[in-house]
C-alpha cells in the first residue's frame, strides 16, 4: 500500500503570480485551490461539511449544486436563472434567488435526499430579480432588522430597485425594508457589519457605488478609494471587519475600509464575467475567502493565522487545507481531512498501526467498460455521465485507484448529451456473441421492430464486450450498462430477456468480469429485476437511478470501488484481507498477503514445530508401547530419543498445552506482519463495499484486539513489517 499526495481534480497551486491566474497581492493569502464548475454563479463555502461547496448554475442544467472535495458536482435541487446563494448553519438550510422569477427557495440539506421548498414569492407586482443575501448576524446592532433577519436586494432590472426582508425560519414572511431609490442604479449584493447594512451597486455602465443604510433606513454613499467601476459582490471579513468587494472592471478583489473608503487590492488577475452577482464568501472563521469567476471557482486561504482546532486538525500551526495544497500532508483518502487527524479522531481506522487509514484504496488496476442505452429516455443520464466523467475520474486517482475506461453506446454514438462516448460496442467489438448463445440470442443489435431498439440491447451487449475485449492480465474487470429498458431488444421484457441476462452471467463469469447496471429512472420492476440477477451472477452491484445529475456519477464511483475492494476481499467478509489477517480472523501461514483460505490448494505450510524439534518425531514410541511407531527408520536408525518410554513422560505429549508449552509459532500466528501485506486496500469498503448503497466510505472497521500478543511475537511483526513495507 502506498500513502498517497493529494492530487486530483481539484487543482493545488501557488500563490505566486500566474500568466493566467490570480495574482495573491496580500501577503496573509495563499491561493490554494481551484475547481472548475460550468456556468457556476455565487459558490458559497458548505457550514455544514468544512470540505465541500454549494454552487448556482446558470445555463444548461440550471440548478443549485453540492461540490465535494474532489470537485466532483451533484445537483441537489432544480433553478431557472440562479442568481446568488446563501447559506446558513443555523437553520441547516441553503436559500437561493432566481433572477427573473422573483423568488426564494430553500433546501433543507437535513432531510435526504435534498428537496427545495418554495420560500418567498411576495415581493412587488411586476418584475421581481431578487439577488444577493444576508443574514444580520448576532453582534448587529445597527437597529435596521434584528440579527437573524435575513434581507435580499432586488435589482429592478424593469422595476423597482429595493431591499427586502424576510424571514429564514418560517416561509413566506417578507416584508419591504429599503424602497426604491433615485439614487440605486443597479443593486446586487448586501451584507452586514454590526452597525450598517451595506449595498453595492453595479453601475450598470457608469460609476460603481457601495451605499449604507443606517437603523432609520437612511441611505447613504461610502466613497471608496481608489473607485469601483462595476462591483458585483460584498462580504465582511470577520477578522479585520474590512468589506470585501469583488470588482469586474478591476479583476481585482479589494478589501475597503469601512470608516474611511480606502481600498487595498488583494487579488489582481480574476476574470469575472460581468453578471456574477454575490461571487464572494469567507468562512466565518476568516481562514478562507471563496470567489466564483466565470467557470472557475477559487479558494483564498490564511495559512497561519485565524487558526482553530477545526481547521489546523493536527495543531501544526498551519491551515490543514494549505498543508494539503503544499503536500505537507496526506489525504489518501481524499476527503479534504489529513490522514493523521482521521485517523486520531476516529473518522478512519488504521488497523495496521502504519499511520494509513484503513479506506485508502490498493487495489489492483481497474479496467471499466460503460456500455450506454442511447435510446431519447436516458439522455438525462447519459448528460450526467458527460458532465462528471472527468471528476469522477479524478476521485477514483484521488483514491489511489487507477482506472483505464471505455464510455461506448450499443449501436450508436449519436453525440449532443452522449458526447463523452468514444465509440459504440458494434463497431468495437462487432455483434457476434461469444460462447453458446441461446437461440435468439446469436447477434447483438438483431432486434424485432422499431428504430431504437438494438440501442437498448443491453444483455448481448454486456455478453459481446465480456467475452470478446482483450482484458488485461491481473486487472480488476468491470462492465457497468446504463439502461431502462429490457435487455433483450428494450421493452416488453419475454423469455428472450432472460435467456440474454443468463448467457451475459455465463460469458462475464468467466472472463473474470463483475457486471454492474445501473437502471434509469423510470424503469420497471422487470427491468430491475434483471440487473439485479445480472449483479448478483458476476459479483457486482446494481444501482438504480431517481435523479440522474446526483446519482450516475455516486453510482459509477459505487460500482468502481465496490469492484475494487472485492480485490482485496477474497473471502468476502467485508474486511479487507489485509486487516482480517492482522487482526486473526484469517491466517496466513506463507506469508502472502492472501489469507490461507482463499487459496485453492490450500498452502503447504510447515507444521508448526518444524526446526524446533530438530526432526524428531512427536511421541516417538508413545503411541507403540514403548517402541518406534516406524520400526526406527523415522529416527534416522532407530534411535529412540526418550528410550521407548513417552517421550514426555507421562504422555503429554510437550508437558502443557501447545506444542512448544506456550511459544505458539507466531504468538497467535496470525497476526504475522502487522500490516505488511499487498494488497492491503483497507477501506475500499466505501458505499457500504458491496450493498449497493451510497453511504459515505465506513473504513474496513478493524479492531486491534486481535493483533499478536508477547513480546517476542511484537518483534517479529516489526521487523517483517519493516521489511516487507520497503520492497
Amino acid at each position: 500500500m502506498r500513502a498517497l499526495p493529494f492530487a486530483l481534480g481539484l487543482s493545488f497551486v501557488a500563490s505566486t503570480a500566474s500568466a493566467q491566474g490570480p495574482v495573491v497581492v496580500d501577503p496573509a493569502l495563499t491561493w490554494t485551490s481551484t475547481f472548475a464548475f460550468a456556468n457556476a454563479q455565487s459558490a458559497r463555502f458548505d457550514p455544514f461539511d468544512p470540505t465541500s461547496y454549494w454552487v448556482g448554475r446558470r445555463g444548461a442544467t440550471d440548478g443549485v449544486f453540492r461540490v465535494g472535495f474532489t470537485g466532483r458536482a451533484e445537483r441537489v435541487a432544480a433553478g431557472s436563472n440562479v442568481a446568488a446563494l446563501l447559506t446558513d448553519a443555523s437553520t441547516t438550510s441553503v436559500y437561493f434567488t432566481e433572477d427573473f422569477g422573483g423568488t426564494i427557495f430553500r433546501v433543507d440539506t437535513s432531510v435526504q435526499p435534498n428537496v427545495r421548498s418554495t420560500w418567498v414569492t411576495g415581493f412587488h407586482a411586476g418584475d421581481d430579480d431578487p439577488v444577493g443575501m444576508a443574514i444580520a448576524p448576532p453582534n448587529y446592532v445597527g437597529g435596521l432588522v434584528t440579527p437573524g433577519s435575513a434581507v435580499v436586494v432586488d435589482r429592478g432590472f424593469n422595476g423597482p430597485d429595493q431591499v427586502w426582508v424576510w424571514s429564514a425560519t418560517v416561509a413566506q414572511v417578507q416584508g419591504l425594508l429599503v424602497p426604491d431609490q433615485a439614487a440605486f442604479v443597479d443593486p446586487v449584493d448586501v451584507a452586514f457589519d454590526a452597525n450598517w447594512l451595506y449595498i453595492v451597486d453595479s453601475g450598470e455602465g457608469g460609476p460603481g457605488h457601495v451605499w449604507r443604510v443606517d437603523g432609520a433606513g437612511t441611505l447613504g454613499e461610502l466613497v471608496v478609494t481608489p473607485a469601483l467601476a462595476h462591483p458585483l459582490a460584498i462580504e465582511i471579513d470577520p477578522l479585520t471587519q474590512e468589506l470585501l468587494i469583488a470588482d469586474q472592471a478591476s479583476q481585482a478583489v479589494v478589501a475597503v475600509d469601512p470608516t474611511t473608503g480606502a481600498a487595498r487590492n488583494l487579488v489582481t488577475g480574476i476574470a469575472f464575467p460581468g453578471d456574477e452577482w454575490a461571487s464572494l464568501d469567507v468562512r466565518a472563521d476568516g481562514s478562507q475567502l471563496l470567489v466564483t469567476a466565470g467557470a472557475l471557482v477559487y479558494t483564498f486561504s490564511r495559512c497561519t493565522t485565524a487558526l482553530t482546532a477545526a481547521n489546523d486538525c493536527d495543531a501544526s500551526g498551519v491551515l490543514d487545507q494549505c498543508e494539503l495544497a503544499a503536500g505537507q500532508a496526506n489525504d489518501c483518502n481524499a476527503n479534504g481531512v489529513p490522514d493523521s487527524c482521521d485517523i486520531a479522531s476516529g473518522t478512519s481506522t488504521d488497523c495496521e498501526g502504519d499511520g494509513i487509514p484503513d479506506d485508502c484504496p490498493s487495489c489492483p488496476p481497474v479496467e471499466v467498460v460503460v456500455v450506454v442505452d442511447t435510446s431519447a429516455s436516458m439522455d438525462d443520464e447519459a448528460a450526467a455521465l458527460c458532465t462528471e466523467i472527468t471528476a469522477i475520474n479524478a476521485e477514483l486517482s484521488a483514491r489511489g485507484i487507477a482506472v483505464t475506461s471505455e464510455l461506448l453506446g450499443i449501436s450508436a454514438a449519436p453525440g449532443g448529451a452522449y458526447a463523452c462516448l468514444q465509440d459504440h460496442v458494434i463497431a468495437r467489438y462487432g455483434t457476434v456473441v461469444p460462447g453458446t448463445p441461446p437461440v435468439g440470442n446469436e447477434t447483438l443489435g438483431m432486434c424485432p421492430g422499431g428504430n431504437e431498439v438494438a440501442s437498448e440491447d443491453w444483455g448481448r451487449a454486456v455478453s459481446v464486450v465480456a467475452g470478446t475485449k482483450a482484458w488485461a492480465s491481473g486487472t480488476v474487470r468491470v462492465v457497468v450498462p446504463i439502461a431502462d429498458e429490457g435487455p433483450w431488444c428494450g421493452d416488453p421484457i419475454n423469455a428472450f430477456d432472460d435467456a440474454a441476462i443468463t448467457h451475459a452471467i455465463s460469458t462475464s463469469t468467466a472472463a473474470l468480469v463483475r457486471v454492474s447496471p445501473i437502471t434509469g429512472t423510470g424503469s420497471s420492476q422487470g427491468v430491475i429485476d434483471r440487473a439485479v440477477s445480472l449483479a448478483n451472477g458476476t459479483g457486482g452491484v446494481h444501482q438504480r437511478t431517481t435523479a440522474a445529475d446526483a446519482d450516475i456519477p455516486r453510482s459509477v464511483l459505487t460500482l468502481v470501488r465496490n469492484a475494487c475492494f472485492a480485490a482485496v476481499d477474497c473471502n468476502g467478509n467485508q474486511v479487507v484481507d489485509s486487516c482480517d489477517i492482522v487482526q486473526g480472523g484469517s491466517t496466513d501461514c506463507d506469508f502472502d498477503g492472501t489469507p490461507d483460505e482463499c487459496q485453492d490448494p490450500a498452502p503447504m505450510c510447515p507444521p508448526p514445530d518444524a526446526g524446533v524439534d530438530a526432526g524428531v518425531e512427536p511421541d516417538a514410541g508413545a503411541i507403540d508401547g514403548g517402541e518406534d511407531r516406524d520400526g526406527g527408520e523415522r529416527d534416522a536408525g532407530g534411535v529412540e530419543r526418550d528410550g521407548g518410554d513417552d517421550r514426555d513422560a507421562g504422555g503429554n505429549r510437550d508437558a502443557g498445552p501447545g506444542r512448544d508449552a506456550g511459544a505458539a509459532r507466531d504468538a497467535g500466528s496470525t497476526a504475522r506482519d502487522a500490516g505488511a501485506q499487498s494488497p492491503r486496500d483497507s477501506g475500499v469498503v466505501i458505499f457500504d463495499a458491496g450493498t449497493g448503497q451510497t453511504d459515505e466510505e465506513d473504513g474496513c472497521d478493524c479492531q486491534t484486539t486481535g493483533r499478536a500478543r508477547g513480546e517476542l511475537g511484537w518483534a517479529w511483526l516489526v521487523v517483517l513489517a519493516l521489511v516487507r513495507r520497503r520492497r
